[in-house]
């Protein structure tokens, strides 16, 4: 006789752009896309980390601050498969402001930040986006 079972195994994965994708995608990844932007500020250290905002119909442009201190981080922004942002491998030492522009109809933005992109541990870093309501 033939044992059958089903078998789940679960993975990590980056999520890439799947706020584009049809309202009827029901992946974990969806879950987080299109929240509203609040204007407060995220901070992390060694786990890589992928938010995503909602920045509102009005929205064409929004101001960005982001801060890696000494050991280097790679943080980048997104726009649909646009790439707004792409720090490079940096430690900023200080904040960096800069102002963004949505090159697409679609208002949802993703932050990736790829902490310690040279190796290693106990890094820190943060990020803010400024929305057009606050």
């Amino acid at each position: 006789s033939t044992l059958s079972a089903p078998i789940s195994y679960q993975i990590n994965v980056a999520c890439g752009d799947v706020c584009s994708l049809s309202s009827a995608n029901v992946s974990s990844c969806s879950a987080s896309c299109g929240a509203t932007c609040d204007g407060q500020q995220v901070a992390g250290a060694d786990t890589p980390i992928s938010r995503r905002y909602n920045m509102g119909a009005g929205t064409t442009s929004f101001q960005f601050t982001y801060q890696t201190y000494s050991k280097e981080d790679r943080v980048k922004v997104w726009n649909g498969a646009t790439n707004l942002l792409d720090s490079g491998c940096v430690g900023t030492g200080s904040p960096v402001t800069v102002t963004l522009n949505l090159t697409s109809s679609d208002k949802n933005i993703r932050v990736d930040v790829e902490p310690n992109c040279t190796g290693g541990l106990e890094t820190s870093w943060y990020f803010t986006v400024a929305c057009s309501n606050n």
